[in-house]
């Protein structure tokens, strides 16, 4: 199957971590500032016409500007400013303005959840392999992580996957965001016993139980030092 069969699109994760795709199913695609831009980026870092995507039976291909006329900041391409224009493939990850896009197939990133979009253990993997960190801090992927409480080996295991995924690729900015949160959720502890003592908060009978073997350990600490 063809990159153009598969329909690429473009996702992009906003500073609320809402996902928006954008379909590559037009031979020409302009982005930019400007609302009548196929694709609306509504930043001044983004030039009125930056870009503009053309698609053909033999590819996708970005071009810096439209009409000839180039972009005041230019267009990136993994991370290389390209001279004019560049293909773009599955994979590849798109800098215009302050917009990052991941190059992917549409049915396949529709199915990626945003960290916010995270409910239950079986999203964890998923969002590790190929959601998007550009605009979530590692508390905020460590706080959705540890509330879900698993444990410490099932978490592992989830980060463990999802490194071998990401080194394989080379994916070398995910495998450091990787090892950061794992090191840090697992410096935590045991996630249930977290949860565990929340539960002491919102149960009375148990705060009295817990109250009074406090007081009963500080009346015997007080007789020793008084012996």
């Amino acid at each position: 199957m063809t990159e153009k069969q598969k329909t690429l699109c473009l996702g992009v994760f906003s500073a609320r971590g809402e996902r928006k795709i954008f379909p590559l199913d037009r031979e020409r695609l302009a982005l930019g500032r400007e609302p009548s831009c196929e694709i609306h980026l509504p930043d001044t870092s983004v030039s009125k016409r930056h870009a503009l995507i053309v698609v053909t039976p033999g590819g996708v291909r970005i071009e810096d500007g439209v009409d000839g006329v180039p972009s005041s900041n230019g267009v990136y391409v993994n991370g290389v400013r390209i001279d004019g224009v560049a293909p773009l493939g599955e994979g590849d990850e798109l800098m215009v303005g302050v917009f990052r896009f991941t190059v992917g197939d549409a049915q396949e990133m529709a199915r990626v959840p945003s960290l916010a979009e995270i409910r239950k253990a079986k999203d964890i993997p998923l969002y590790l392999a190929q959601g998007d960190f550009s605009f979530v801090s590692d508390a905020e992927v460590v706080a959705r992580v540890t509330e879900l409480a698993l444990t410490v080996t099932e978490i592992e295991r989830m980060f463990d996957d999802a490194l071998d995924d990401a080194m394989g690729s080379h994916q070398l900015k995910r495998v450091a965001f990787l090892s950061r949160i794992k090191r840090q959720i697992i410096d935590q502890g045991d996630t249930p016993l977290s949860i565990d003592a929340l539960q002491v908060e919102k149960d009375p009978t148990l705060r009295i139980v817990f109250v009074v073997a406090g007081l009963a350990a500080a009346v015997v600490i007080g007789m020793t030092l008084l012996v």
